[in-house]
């Protein structure tokens, strides 16, 4: 496994920024290090193939959560830079569902799919009104 040894936050955070550029097809320089990943339009497979390119450059596991527990360039690097590794997705998990104190915004999660054998294909025939 490659090794890189990020002596700054700087460092990483241009490492970081660098590889969300290339990724998203943009330039480095447009990217704002405390601009939400959310808002940078990353998805899933995105944030998964950064941490694992990050991870072999510092030789040591990451976990995908980070992207979801340290939302900004800032965050993440400074969290890298202390020694936060998230492998164990349990720390992440100890405190899901308390708001984060960068957030202004609230979450719902709605979903509704009426796939189910024998019942009623559409909210109206499966719950009956």
């Amino acid at each position: 496994m490659k090794k890189t040894n990020f002596t700054t936050n700087g460092s990483i955070d241009i490492w970081i920024k660098e590889r969300i550029a290339h990724t998203l097809g943009i330039s480095a320089e447009t990217l704002e290090l405390d601009t939400p990943f959310k808002q940078l339009g990353l998805e899933s497979i995105h944030a998964t193939a950064i941490i694992f390119a990050l991870s072999r450059e510092l030789g040591r596991p990451l976990s995908e959560v980070m992207f979801w527990r340290y939302p900004t360039i800032s965050e993440m690097a400074d969290a890298l830079m202390s020694g936060e590794d998230m492998s164990n997705a349990a720390k992440f998990c100890s405190d899901f569902g308390q708001k984060s104190s960068n957030s202004s915004e609230s979450v719902a999660i709605i979903g509704m799919s009426c796939r189910l054998p024998g019942w009623g294909a559409t909210p109206l025939l499966l719950f009956g009104a």
